[in-house]
């Protein structure tokens, strides 16, 4: 082989595996690659270059190699959880975009739960600091009960409460903290919804689906009948959804997840239930099995699919022998309740004692699977020693008292999970500003550096912050906190590092 046939053959191979790679490509193979396809110095190119052929040859079809396997799917072999409260901005449809068609609901089939399809797992977030944004406060008679991203901003729900009634109320916003008004639901005097707002919202596809929740200024409970129900493709137009299926479950969900396949709704109390529906319109009930009574207390999707967690066992007792006491708490065991497609459900085992007041009382996706809070024994129920749980794959809990919640968080903390990070936004009197503690869900709590956090200021009671709710986001987090009075509420974006 000639110099010039020489210098073409290693053109072309460094040409070929330089499109192979792409940029796309690990660095180290890139990298890689520049090295075996770079022309040795002239002055030894005659005793080296068939050698160098051979051998670049033979690295390129193991380069290549290397490359179609990481570039083919292959098995999923761990937890990556994924917050119900979808922690990042993904592409919004442009506004006016058409309604995909919808598929039918499938049909509920006596079945045991599939196992949870497992993706693999990155490695953790790790935010070591945080900074807040200046706070907003929402107009007046304004709230927002909860958060979606939403294209390259946000889409908010809740309500309206002023002179001219409370009424279901939608929102945008660019940044999370600055939202304006898109549409106010206003209902006739026939309608049996006064005071109720909008209470949740998620995300489903190239749509957004909204449910009406807790009457504000209304008769204690919800109306009779189903909430109602709203669908958007833009965020900013709404219109209602007629769903018989929907109506004739009459239930006021607690909780709307957007998980693997669909959307789930749980109704909590002692009588709960679980709907799935693909597309919002068709809803199909689904089974939790119990020993004694499935009791919810929260529930969560991930990238498993969807978990309800509780208490098998008997409910709080509704009323109190003394005034001014917290009822007495029921009999049952920690319950978790796993479901992979959201319509058939498993029974998971929790590690726990059947005592008055054990319950997992809070979910979370977190980096090691899953962490869920709650009590074990029945001097914890009503004093804030909680105890905490985790599984790698909801159907196995395990009780970890290594894992405890940190000193000083307050007596009402947020909590918050964006399938890597766990938050806990805490209120306390001796603080300066709201705190924010993080774990992954395998190690301790660690309180987060930060910067511009608000200033608690509970030296007089009117005054200071209590946080309401935190919805995590692509970098960061949003938190919602009022003064002692309740109103206004007031927003910040708080970004991690």
């Amino acid at each position: 082989m000639t110099d010039d046939r020489s210098r073409r053959f290693e053109q072309d191979l460094s040409a070929v595996l330089r499109r192979a790679a792409g940029d796309g490509a690990p660095a180290s193979l890139r990298y890689r690659l520049a090295d075996v396809t770079a022309s040795p110095p002239l002055e030894r190119r005659w005793l080296f270059a068939p050698p160098l052929r051979w051998a670049a040859a033979a690295v390129a079809v193991i380069a290549l190699a290397v490359l179609a396997f990481l570039m083919l799917p292959h098995e999923n072999v761990g937890p990556t959880p994924t917050s119900s409260a979808q922690p990042t901005a993904s592409g919004a449809p442009p506004s006016g975009s058409a309604t995909p068609t919808s598929e039918a609901s499938p049909t509920a089939t006596p079945s045991v739960s599939p196992s949870p399809t497992l993706v693999p797992t990155p490695a953790p977030a790790g935010w070591s600091s945080l900074t807040w944004s200046k706070g907003v406060a929402l107009a007046d008679g304004q709230f927002l009960s909860d958060i979606v991203p939403w294209g390259d901003g946000y889409v908010g729900v809740g309500g309206i409460d002023d002179a001219s009634g409370s009424d279901p109320a939608f929102f945008t916003s660019r940044d999370g903290t600055h939202w304006t008004l898109v549409k106010r639901q206003s209902w006739t005097k026939t309608d049996d919804l006064a005071g109720m707002l909008a209470a949740h919202v998620v995300r489903t596809g190239n749509r957004l689906l909204a449910v009406g929740g807790a009457v504000t200024n209304g008769p204690v409970g919800p109306p009779t009948g189903a909430a109602p129900l709203w669908m958007s493709v833009d965020g900013t137009h709404w219109t209602s959804v007629d769903s018989p299926t929907w109506s004739a479950a009459s239930t006021w969900p607690a909780w709307l997840l957007s998980g693997p396949g669909g959307v789930v709704a749980v109704r909590s109390g002692t009588q709960p239930l679980v709907l799935f529906s693909r597309d919002g319109s068709t809803w199909t009930p689904g089974t939790l099995p119990a020993a004694e009574q499935a009791i919810l207390m929260d529930a969560v999707a991930w990238s498993g699919g969807f978990v309800i967690v509780g208490r098998d066992g008997q409910p709080d007792s509704a009323c109190c022998a003394v005034e001014n006491t917290p009822p007495p708490p029921g009999v049952g065991r920690p319950a978790a309740w796993i479901s992979s497609d959201g319509l058939h459900w498993s029974e998971a085992a929790v590690e726990g004692d059947k005592v008055a007041g054990a319950a997992l009382r809070q979910v979370m996706a977190v980096h090691a699977g899953l962490l869920a809070l709650g009590t074990a024994a029945t001097a914890d129920a009503y004093d804030g020693k909680l105890t905490s749980w985790t599984s790698s794959d909801g159907r196995t809990w395990s009780a970890d008292p290594d894992l405890k919640l940190p000193d000083g968080i307050g007596p009402y903390p947020v909590y918050a999970a964006d399938g890597e990070e766990a938050l806990v936004v805490g209120f306390h009197p001796d603080s300066t500003g709201l705190p924010v503690w993080a774990t992954t869900g395998a190690d301790s709590w660690a309180r987060l550096a930060a910067t511009g956090a608000p200033l608690a200021d509970c030296a007089g009671t009117s005054n200071c912050l209590r946080p309401m709710k935190a919805w995590p986001v692509s970098g960061g987090f949003i938190v919602v906190a009022t003064p002692g009075s309740m109103t206004p509420q007031t927003l910040w974006f708080v970004a991690g590092s």
